[in-house]
């Protein structure tokens, strides 16, 4: 199991456009039609009494970035106060390491950069973490594949993170701050989302250092120059599987001496 799951989430005991709420939208089916460039994909939800929120996932031709939009508005007579979040839920299964399974040699990362440096704080309930500081990305790494999530409401604020831990599933998540909806009023949050391979120049687009994410900052030149290799390689027509094998041998003929 591995999911990444969005929502609004509010006080206790107020209903809330969670991951777990039911939206529903007025179309069965979304296609790219041909030519296009971008594709939007509303969903509605309301409480009942006059908030209602569209959660709109609006893809673009090519990229694996997705950017996430909320617009709320509160038609009722009292104020709402909302904030947005993102977690990665997983399920973990020890295996053995194999040299034909390549996912058992993965380092399954969960890292996260922020404005500056927190301190992890442990909370007084065991394996939970809880971080304060200003947000800028949250990722979840697999063997080629990364997924993440990205404020992208300005000014950056502190965002609320925790780690937690039961059994054999992990579930790592971000808040962001609360904001409030005034009766009659509006409010939008927006995110940006990543799901896809480690494509560098797609990574180094969606947030600040997300290329970067592979925990090799002491090794950032000779990542640089193996990816930007690897990109000439197939950007010559070859498949990438092939690239990968040719600059494998060029690698190894650089270091046979």
């Amino acid at each position: 199991m591995y999911l990444l799951q969005t929502g609004l989430i509010g006080p206790a005991g107020e209903a809330a456009p969670t991951h777990l709420a039911a939206w529903s939208s007025t179309e069965k089916t979304f296609t790219l039609p041909a030519g296009a460039k971008e594709l939007r994909v509303p969903l509605t939800w309301t409480d009942g009494q006059g908030l209602t929120v569209t959660k709109t996932f609006v893809f673009t031709r090519g990229l694996y970035s997705v950017d996430l939009i909320y617009d709320v508005q509160n038609a009722g007579a009292t104020p709402r106060k909302l904030a947005s979040y993102s977690q990665f839920l997983r399920q973990w299964e020890h295996a053995s390491r194999s040299y034909f399974d390549v996912e058992t040699y993965s380092s399954k990362a969960r890292p996260f950069m922020t404005a500056r440096n927190p301190r992890p704080q442990r909370g007084e309930r065991g394996r939970q973490q809880v971080l304060r500081n200003h947000h800028q990305w949250l990722a979840r790494l697999r063997c080629s594949i990364n997924s993440c999530r990205q404020s992208c409401r300005p000014p950056i604020k502190p965002h609320l993170y925790r780690l937690q831990v039961r059994d054999k599933e992990y579930l790592l998540s971000a808040t962001g701050p609360a904001i409030d909806v005034a009766a009659g009023g509006k409010a939008q949050f927006r995110e940006k989302l990543f799901v896809g391979p480690k494509l560098q120049s797609q990574l180094a687009a969606t947030g600040p250092r997300l290329e970067a994410d592979r925990r090799l900052r002491h090794l950032d030149r000779a990542r640089a120059a193996l990816f930007a290799t690897l990109n000439w390689v197939h950007g010559a027509g070859r498949q990438l599987g092939w690239a990968i094998i040719i600059v494998t041998a060029l690698i190894k003929l650089l270091f046979y001496p």
